[in-house]
């Protein structure tokens, strides 16, 4: 007797961080549960909200807990970057898109795909998924007959979202962290290569790093 397939239904929440920074990458989050497990979350001791309104402490606190609950529940996370040469190529929106394609596909490289599985893709608005270049063939299919909602201000209304912003904007300032100890002499620890005064005067006395935008830096008189 064949074993039934079970079906299972899944919210994947996707989003970005760093679209605005002078230097690094974009940096694309996704983050996939069954749909049970977000009622699960709500009742945790730990305040979920968009990345931008945690603090630091908060959004490692968050993080940690996003590598014990992909452990033990039946949960998937993904992160992906889009360069700095990227964004100076195709521009940011194009770049961050990009990098959403690709995140999705890594977290569909970790699912235990059954055919038989929905899912609902949930994106901050702004944010497209693009796959043009994936051989993932059942993400394709996959993609063909889901939801695929574009929520405005999703991070703040959808715990999938919240999640995917935690774990973009973690990757991204460790990231930043490690290009810090690289050009110290931009201070990349404290800015994470946002436009800060401080950051803008760096610039202006050692001239643009190897990972600054340099479509970003057009206004900037470099000496």
């Amino acid at each position: 007797m064949a074993r039934e397939r079970i079906e299972k239904k899944y919210i994947i929440g996707i989003d970005e961080a760093g679209r605005g920074p002078l230097a690094g990458p974009i940096s694309v989050g996704v983050f996939c549960a069954e749909i049970s497990f977000f009622k699960k979350i709500k009742k945790m001791d730990i305040e979920l909200r968009d990345s931008k309104k945690l603090s630091p402490n908060a959004r490692d606190r968050w993080f940690s807990e996003i590598i014990k609950i992909q452990r033990d529940d039946d949960a998937y996370f993904a992160q992906c970057f889009s360069s700095e040469k990227i964004i100076d190529e195709v521009n940011v929106s194009k770049a961050g898109n990009l990098a959403v394609g690709k995140a999705v596909e890594n977290l569909f490289n970790k699912l235990d795909n059954n055919s038989s599985s929905q899912f609902v893709f949930l994106l901050d608005a702004g944010l497209k998924i693009d796959i043009k270049n994936s051989k993932n063939i059942i993400l394709k299919k996959v993609l063909n007959k889901s939801k695929i909602k574009s929520i405005i201000k999703g991070d703040e209304k959808e715990s999938a979202i919240s999640l995917a912003s935690i774990i973009a904007k973690v990757s991204r300032d460790k990231y930043m962290l490690k290009m810090a100890k690289k050009y110290p002499e931009y201070g990349f620890e404290k800015h994470k290569g946002y436009g800060t005064k401080e950051h803008i005067e760096n610039i202006k006395k050692h001239g643009a790093s190897p990972i600054h935008r340099k479509s970003f830096l057009k206004n900037i008189k470099i000496d």
